[in-house]
């Protein structure tokens, strides 16, 4: 039986699923190399992967993944995706990621969907831990996810192979525990 696409809001973001008429507004943001500079760094070459991106992440896979449109409430406008996968229901995990197009950067949107999301999954996907993966270069999402409680757990050298080159990933992690706690004391 095929589980509801969950939706929820923030203050400012709605996160719904992904739609075909979404497709160019997914290929502008993974066309976009700034974008996708620390994730993965592989643009999308054509209008085709973005249709194929939403037809693969228009569903939601419980055990395996769940990406969402992120857009503003106030005018419905496309600002990005963002999600978890790798999740496992057996041991109540997932890793977390989303991409941003760039007018929505320095607008505090990026932490707003982390809360968001971690909200989520401690509280509707039932998860006891979030692995967020960030590369060493990317000092603003690290800056993120560390203001929300996540914890720095070391680096994996040469852990990802992108745009022909090996690069290592810092591993970061929060627990429901610990988010229970952060959440009490503010």
């Amino acid at each position: 039986m095929e589980q509801a696409f969950p939706v929820f809001t923030t203050n400012r973001l709605q996160f719904r699923q992904l739609q075909p008429n979404d497709v160019p507004k997914v290929y502008e943001l993974f066309s976009d190399k700034d974008i996708v500079r620390f994730d993965g760094g592989r643009t999308m070459g054509s209008i085709n992967e973005a249709f194929q991106f939403i037809s693969v992440f228009s569903m939601y896979n419980p055990n395996s993944y769940i990406r969402w449109a992120v857009e503003s409430r106030e005018t419905g406008e496309f600002i990005g995706t963002a999600g978890f996968h790798k999740l496992s229901s057996e041991a109540r995990r997932g890793e977390i990621g989303g991409e941003l197009l760039k007018k929505s950067w320095g607008a505090g949107i990026g932490k707003e969907a982390l809360f968001g999301l971690t909200q989520f999954a401690f509280h509707n996907l039932g998860l006891n831990r979030i692995t967020a993966m960030i590369s060493p270069k990317n000092l603003a999402a690290q800056k993120i996810v560390e203001k929300m409680g996540y914890l720095r757990e070391g680096r994996l050298r040469d852990w990802e192979y992108w745009d022909g080159s090996y690069t290592d990933m810092d591993v970061f992690s929060l627990l429901a525990r610990d988010w229970q706690t952060k959440i009490k004391n503010h």
